[in-house]
């Protein structure tokens, strides 16, 4: 850690003499860092307006990272005002110019839960609390549901408790995160609550940028949006492409009955209701539905792309049971006629990453919209 000049609390870390034979400083004693260390700034009140780097919720990085020796070690991206450390793990202190900023919808009452010691011992039992959390990035699809324990349950708990009713932005600046069973566990190490008044308009403001960062329309080329890799896109990035479909081909649309969930293909009579295996819903209906798969080509590359029933239908400008309903004639006329007008018209989607984000360190994205107006405004 380098030495800007400035006050630092450390908690939970172990104090303890210096070996004769490792004593190679002046110092008597040495501070060892373990995995619930947590070394965060005392900031003074001309501090308390400082501008800081929030990240949301959607980009909490829960990729294992490996080091060569020790393997996999689950941690997130910890803030510059938290250095947490596992001296037996890896060695090394993780840190990041990042806070998370959230607001806060439900706070569990304390609750005791007994826990075994990791070595011999009586059982003991420690606070916790569960608390619900959420951010503009989730846009209400989803919460980020943490743990906190001990002191912190009793002591930030019951003052943040308190600030419910109002517009709340509790601060953590430690974080981890680990993977058990597939599932994500997050406990927070470090809960910054402030009445004041200062603090939580520093807060607002931040939240208010964001709300309007990711309400701007940003343009990728295909080639820019080729050149994207895991390591420089947010998992809550919204990016939109522009282009054209210069050759379309009738065989690239795709028109079946296929279920009503799911959109897997049915083999049942339109409107009959049937279980579907693949979604296992057992009143799932047999409805038309429509895949497009297409080259679109702009100024600096092409990309294949695949849209279902509802986005296809939108560039299509026609209802899935519509061309479902059409004879073979009739529906010939219609691609004929979509084919000349999309060599023309510019189709414009919208890609987010997708949950998996990246396999086998390969970006994958998702289609979230397709339009052929150009947007005004990202949804």
């Amino acid at each position: 850690m380098k030495d800007d000049k400035k006050e630092y609390e450390i908690s939970n870390a172990v104090v303890k003499p210096i070996k004769k034979e490792m004593h190679s400083r002046a110092e008597k004693y040495e501070m060892e860092f373990n995995n619930r260390t947590v070394i965060r700034p005392l900031f003074k009140q001309s501090e308390v307006d400082e501008i800081r780097m929030y990240c949301a919720i959607a980009d909490i990085d829960c990729d294992p990272q490996s080091t060569e020796r020790y393997g996999n070690v689950p941690y997130t991206p910890y803030s510059s005002c938290s250095l947490f450390c596992n001296s037996r793990l890896n060695l090394r202190c993780i840190t990041s110019e990042t806070d998370y900023c959230r607001v806060v919808l439900y706070l569990e009452p304390t609750r005791m839960k007994r826990i075994q010691p990791h070595e011999k011992g009586e059982d003991r039992e420690v606070a916790v609390r569960e608390i619900v959390l959420v951010d503009e990035s989730y846009k209400g699809k989803e919460t980020l549901i943490a743990s906190i324990w001990s002191d912190l349950a009793v002591n930030d708990g019951d003052k943040l408790s308190t600030l419910l009713e109002m517009e709340t932005f509790p601060v953590m600046t430690a974080l981890k995160c680990s993977r058990h069973k597939g599932t994500f566990i997050y406990v927070i190490h470090s809960l910054m609550v402030s009445g004041r008044n200062e603090q939580l308009t520093t807060l607002r403001e931040h939240e208010r940028a964001a709300r309007s960062l990711t309400s701007q329309v940003v343009m990728t080329t295909i080639a820019e949006l080729k050149e994207k890799k895991p390591f420089n896109t947010g998992k809550s990035e919204q990016i939109w492409i522009t282009g054209s479909i210069p050759c379309m081909e009738k065989k690239q649309v795709r028109i079946y009955l296929g279920c009503d969930k799911c959109g897997k293909k049915s083999n049942e009579d339109i409107g009959v209701k049937y279980a579907c295996f693949n979604c296992n819903h057992q009143n799932s209906t047999s409805i038309p539905r429509i895949t497009f798969t297409f080259e679109l080509v702009d100024a600096t590359c092409s990309r294949e792309m695949t849209l279902f029933s509802q986005h296809a239908s939108k560039i299509l400008s026609i209802e899935p049971d519509v061309l479902y309903k059409m004879d073979d004639k009739e529906r010939e006329k219609f691609l004929n006629e979509t084919t000349t007008r999309l060599a023309k018209d510019k189709v414009y989607i919208k890609l987010v990453p997708a949950p998996t984000f990246a396999v086998n360190k390969i970006l994958r994205w998702n289609i979230e919209e397709a339009s052929l107006e150009e947007p005004s405004s990202a949804n």
